[in-house]
């Protein structure tokens, strides 16, 4: 889990772990510890089909919420 060291930074500073399960990820939205006037979506999987799971997830949620494309989903 966490190849990306900016997302073991963030699992160990919110004291987050990804379940064991393969395929499996979680969805965390906390204060970015960088700018805490910005907000920090962390999709984080145990394997690379957990990432893809999360990413799923998040774009399912973001859809549902019916908020509309953000220009940093943009080019």
């Amino acid at each position: 889990m966490a190849a990306d060291p900016r997302v073991r930074e963030l699992c160990d500073r919110w004291k987050l772990a990804v379940p064991d399960p393969p395929g499996s990820f979680l969805l965390a939205c906390r204060p970015s510890p960088w700018n805490p006037e910005r907000t920090v979506i962390l999709a984080a999987g145990r394997d690379d089909a957990g990432v893809l799971h999360g990413v799923e997830d998040l774009a399912a949620r973001v859809v549902g919420a019916g908020i509309p494309d953000p220009q940093v989903w943009g080019s």
